[in-house]
């Protein structure tokens, strides 16, 4: 926003990255800067014995982390892992860690990355540590069974076109507003599963889209305790419906930005202009005064 402010020039659609971690860095000087770094910053390192006794501590959360690429993380990690990019985790880190207070456990194959990304979290006020053995750790959690979900009956892309061009039923797109807007398929409408609480039972089949068949279903048991009796989820999600060939269609528009509710959008984004910039810069730094003296002891800044 600064930068934005000072009428400086903007970059977009950027895909630069940092250099892939290769042998012919030194590593191991690498390896010895961010060690330092962590140590002066109080981040522990762990080894794969630690962390399984803490796997065995019913009373408290563990998060095991890989912050590499996407890239190599699905070429091969640690069981019970999740992908958590260094820099997302920084910048976002309630979207990978879901319990306040707790472990955050942090790997990588390189010894560079993880103890770096771990003093930004360590500073932040989260319990973090770093598995010394990296990727190369005898450790994976156990997977836990996931719930079972209701099954609700299928139809086909074809069948639903059919459905929709002679009024038999309706069908709601549950993917994001966003991809909605880009491209779905003709006649259908856009929907999430709050505003899906409000069709009337009266309603014909209601046929549900989804590229994920635990939305899809989670959706259908709420149409069905509002008392909805013919609901539908398309197999395949929209992926059958391009792979039919039918007709779909762009909404730029549709839905529009106040129904967006699947989507966190700052002022400066709906509207470019130097007034919402100072508007957000505003909030953002007024954030601070409101954490009393407890709040910000949490923060472990150096």
């Amino acid at each position: 926003q600064g930068w934005f402010l000072a009428d400086l020039p903007l970059g977009y659609g950027s895909n630069d990255r940092y250099p892939e971690v290769s042998q012919d860095m030194d590593l191991a000087a690498l390896r010895h800067s961010a060690e330092v770094l962590a140590g002066k910053h109080g981040v522990l390192m762990v080894d794969t014995a630690t962390v399984r006794r803490w796997l065995g501590e019913r009373d408290r959360t563990l998060f095991l982390c890989d912050i590499r690429t996407e890239e190599e993380f699905r070429a091969g990690s640690l069981q019970g892992a999740q992908h958590t990019p260094g820099g997302q985790l920084v910048q976002a880190t309630d979207e990978f860690i879901g319990v306040r207070n707790a472990r955050i456990v942090l790997f990588d194959s390189d010894g560079v990355r993880a103890p770096t990304t771990a003093t930004w979290l360590k500073q932040m006020g989260w319990d973090v540590s770093v598995l010394r053995e990296g990727i190369d750790a005898d450790l994976d959690i156990p997977i836990r069974a996931k719930p079972s979900l209701p099954a609700f009956p299928v139809l086909g892309a074809k069948e639903l076109a059919r459905g929709l061009a002679s009024g038999a039923a309706i069908a709601y797109d549950l993917r994001s507003s966003t991809d909605y807007r880009a491209m779905h398929a003709a006649g259908t409408r856009w929907s999430i599963r709050p505003f899906l609480l409000n069709i009337a039972p009266m309603a014909p089949c209601v046929v549900l889209i989804s590229d994920e068949a635990g939305v899809a279903a989670l959706a259908a048991s709420d149409l069905e305790h509002n008392g909805l009796t013919d609901i539908r989820i398309l197999s395949g999600g929209f992926a059958s419906w391009l792979a039919e060939g039918l007709a779909t269609e762009s909404t730029p528009d549709d839905p529009p930005y106040s129904q967006r509710i699947d989507y966190l959008f700052f002022e400066h984004q709906l509207q470019e202009c130097k007034d919402a910039a100072r508007r957000y810069l505003s909030w953002e730094i007024g954030l601070v005064s409101q954490l009393n003296q407890e709040e910000r002891g949490t923060f472990l800044l150096s």
